[in-house]
């Protein structure tokens, strides 16, 4: 079963996060190809360091990525569409009623830079609210409806730029703790300080790169961590 209590379906076109709220609808770009496709979050996962989502057989098809691992990717959640679905899922009032998900209360939600846990300490990015969703009605659509409707779309193709790989160790509101950090992972590699401005304030970000590769990235995410940088993730950019 997933996290909110539906049969696993391989087959279906869908995905696992950690903190997005359920159900919501996200769009995914395979960046190393241009494939698009919309999927639905209904389970939590993955529980690996440096990873933002797990796919279904399905969507991993679609996105051309099956076989792979790992790809770069880029999820953008559809706030407008999170909330309808919401609006329409209804609840499981009886034994013969088709299981079905449940509106997930209000969260932030972020593209690309995904969000941690409630109370963690934010990493930075364009952060996007989602506005808490309508109660489910009687009268909605089951699970299975909406599978069959994101199932019917067609895959996008959409024009990609070159990306690179880094480790980032952390964000900060102050230029001395950056540069604290910095120091501190000096003995793994050379670390860059870098100043980004989020909802007018200014965050100085700290990564290493960048990566060839996606191994290259697990590798360095490894000694980053050992070295005191529990935060620390892989990041696109």
């Amino acid at each position: 079963l997933t996290a909110n209590g539906e049969v696993f379906d391989q087959n279906a076109v869908s995905a696992a996060h950690k903190t997005l709220q359920m159900p919501s609808i996200a769009r995914v770009t395979n960046l190393e190809n241009g494939r698009s496709i919309i999927v639905r979050i209904n389970d939590r996962g993955p529980f690996v360091n440096g990873r933002i989502l797990d796919l279904s057989r399905r969507s991993a098809q679609l996105l051309g990525m099956e076989g792979k691992g790992t790809a770069r990717v880029r999820v953008q959640v559809l706030g407008d569409e999170s909330r309808a679905l919401a609006g329409k899922l209804k609840p499981d009032t009886s034994g013969s009623e088709p299981k079905v998900a449940q509106a997930a209360p209000r969260g932030s939600v972020a593209a690309e830079s995904l969000p941690p846990p409630p109370g963690a300490k934010s990493q930075g990015g364009d952060n996007v609210s989602i506005a808490s969703s309508a109660a489910p009605t009687q009268r909605g659509m089951t699970v299975e409806a909406v599978e069959r409707e994101i199932a019917a779309q067609e895959v996008k193709s959409v024009p990609v730029h070159a990306t690179s790989l880094y480790v980032q160790a952390g964000s900060f509101s102050r230029h001395d703790y950056a540069n604290r950090m910095a120091a501190k992972l000096s003995p793994v590699g050379k670390a860059q300080v870098q100043q980004v401005t989020i909802q007018g304030k200014p965050l100085f970000r700290v990564r290493l790169g960048p990566l060839a590769s996606v191994e290259d990235a697990d590798r360095l995410l490894d000694r980053v961590v050992a070295s005191g940088a529990g935060d620390a993730r892989v990041v696109v950019d």
